[in-house]
């Protein structure tokens, strides 16, 4: 069914066959080369559980797909009656089985999603709040398309060019492009309305702490007809997928559809945003679902750069069902990944896919003039949250990570901030038996040790005599005296009113160094003229609260490496190894 893709740019099309409601959908599969600019368009969709499978006739074989699929399938076929709907589904028309094909077909994403118009697909309408606000827009949509024609026949129609979609400038400033929409009809009165008109309201960032909507409502006493509607539709579990994110910033055109209902995504914004501002502020709107993704749209439209990093943000919270899709569905996107920085490789594991991003891609672009990154500690901190699953340890995820996938440099030179040297040590009050091993812990300046005790552990798992063997040897009371010490959490005396703890390998001497955008504190010692990393600590606020070192932005820019090296403290700059990076900014759960 699958033959093998042109790899220069083969894609496969889907046509699937009109019919009526009784039949079976039936589909074929043809091949085409992107670069021949293959007419189709591109299925935006949840996979859902595939416990509950559906056939269908694909190459004339019987194939069984996911029901939401199935549905998909099902409500477009009967969109044209007579021509077949040449579609690009992914589940379809990549050969899922073939992991070499599958990792290239992704690198390809970026450009399948460009050259097409992109279906929406919201399930079929099982909700019946969703089912009401699906039918509110299409209602209040097509009285948009009425008033275009007429405005159209009056002679005063807008460019193509004026017909763009709503711009917000991150500075604050108000884009100059004209109304693309005129206000909606309401049935409430003028004066409780807001006027919305896209391209006319800057973006506003939800008020600082919030975390939910309750903290950016307007506090309006009256209740908004179909707010509570809208709003559900807007955090519907689609606008939760990882891949949704490319899929619907990069179409051509989006058109949203639920069951049988269809409206344009301009539309579809416009409506939802014009209700749901009578109860939210601006700030509010952007915890939504729908509209993170319906902002970054728009930046790509108006042309600014969307880094992986910033896109890596965006997709913890969304979900996948192959972790490593949280990075490799955003390179199509990602403005510093559209020359083969990141090639995705389904064979790789976790750990090589962390090294990839940060290590090989992040790192080297990260350097300022005197070699040293001020990010990549905190990059590495998310690229971590990401892939590793909650009930993983960094260590249980080291552990696939062969000798093939390690990074190169085999040293990373990195910038901190100090803020205080140990001036004494104590144990603290209670045992600190409330900390998580991971947020305070001794990470070896000796990487080949590290090794030789993971390799050691492994075979006294695997052939319990070899601990035996071991037990009255140096490695073995190596092994016991690193856990122990490890275990031991101090309070540490560092000046002025911070409350620090460090691992019980710290002595008094040594440096703490915090990292911007972080919580994240290492213990370092100067020995031999050389700075070495000694552990993790963490700095507490009054609240017993993890500190941020919050410096704004990052990078090489001047102003930015001017400004850290004429704040107050000390820049300490260090080497440290992969594995150590990976440990130091390990997440904890």
């Amino acid at each position: 069914m699958y033959r093998p893709l042109d790899p220069s740019g083969g894609i496969r099309i889907l046509v699937l066959e009109p019919s009526n409601d009784e039949a079976q959908i039936s589909c074929r599969l043809i091949p085409h080369h992107i670069n021949s600019r293959p007419d189709y368009k591109a299925l935006s969709y949840e996979w859902g559980s595939q416990s509950d499978l559906k056939p269908i006739s694909l190459n004339g074989q019987e194939v069984f797909i996911g029901e939401n699929l199935w549905w998909a399938l099902w409500y477009l076929r009967k969109g044209s009656i007579i021509t077949p709907t040449r579609l690009w589904i992914d589940a379809l028309c990549i050969n899922q089985q073939d992991e070499k094909e599958r990792g290239h077909q992704v690198s390809m994403m970026g450009s399948i999603y460009r050259n097409a118009d992109v279906i929406c697909w919201l399930g079929r309408g099982d909700g019946q709040k969703h089912v009401r606000a699906m039918e509110y827009i299409c209602d209040r949509s097509s009285g948009l398309m009425e008033a275009r024609v007429a405005k159209w026949r009056s002679g005063s129609s807008e460019s193509a060019t004026a017909k763009s979609h709503r711009t917000f400038i991150h500075d604050g400033s108000i884009s100059k492009d004209t109304a693309t929409f005129p206000p909606l009809p309401s049935d409430d009165s003028p004066a409780t309305i807001f006027d919305l008109i896209p391209g006319t309201r800057t973006r506003i960032q939800p008020k600082a702490g919030a975390t939910s909507l309750a903290d950016n409502f307007n506090h309006r006493s009256k209740e908004v007809p179909h707010f509570s509607d809208i709003e559900a539709l807007c955090s519907h579990s689609y606008w939760r997928r990882t891949w949704i994110i490319q899929e619907f910033v990069l179409g051509k055109a989006i058109q949203i559809r639920l069951g049988p209902r269809e409206v344009q995504g301009e539309d579809f914004q416009h409506v939802a945003q014009q209700v749901l501002l009578q109860k939210l502020n601006e700030g509010g709107l952007q915890l939504l679902d729908a509209f993170r993704i319906f902002n970054l749209r728009e930046d790509r439209l108006q042309g600014h750069n969307l880094p992986l990093v910033r896109l890596i943000e965006l997709s913890e919270k969304s979900f996948c069902q192959d972790l490593r899709d949280r990075i490799y569905a955003m390179i199509g996107l990602a403005s510093d990944c559209q020359h083969g920085e990141i090639v995705p490789d389904y064979s790789k594991p976790l750990s090589a896919v962390h090294d990839d991003v940060v290590i090989r891609h992040f790192y080297p672009s990260d350097r300022d003039r005197f070699g040293y990154s001020w990010a990549t500690v905190c990059t590495s901190h998310l690229v971590q949250r990401v892939l590793w699953k909650t009930s993983e340890s960094l260590s249980e995820c080291m552990q696939d990570s062969g000798t093939k996938y390690n990074p190169e440099p085999s040293l990373l030179s990195v910038h901190g901030k100090g803020c205080g040297n140990v001036t004494g040590l104590s144990v603290p009050q209670g045992g600190m038996w409330w900390a998580h091993p991971g947020l305070v812990k001794s990470i070896s300046p000796s990487p080949t040790n590290n090794e030789v005790q993971s390799v050691a552990r492994k075979l006294s798992t695997i052939l319990p005599w070899f601990w035996k063997l071991l037990r009255d040897t140096d490695i073995s009371q190596q092994i016991g005296q690193d856990e122990e010490t490890e275990a031991a959490i101090m309070q540490a005396d560092v000046g002025g009113s911070l409350d620090c703890y460090v691992p019980g390998r710290t002595q008094v001497g040594d440096r703490i160094c915090r990292f911007t955008n972080s919580s994240i504190v290492a213990v370092l010692r100067l020995q031999r003229e050389s700075t070495i990393l000694i552990g993790r600590g963490m700095i507490l606020d009054g609240l017993g609260d993890l500190t941020i070192f919050d410096e704004g932005e990052t990078g090489k820019s001047k102003h930015f490496i001017e400004n850290m090296f004429h704040k107050l403290g000390p820049v300490l700059s260090f080497e440290l190894t992969p594995i150590q990076l990976k440990s130091l900014a390990s997440p904890h759960y």
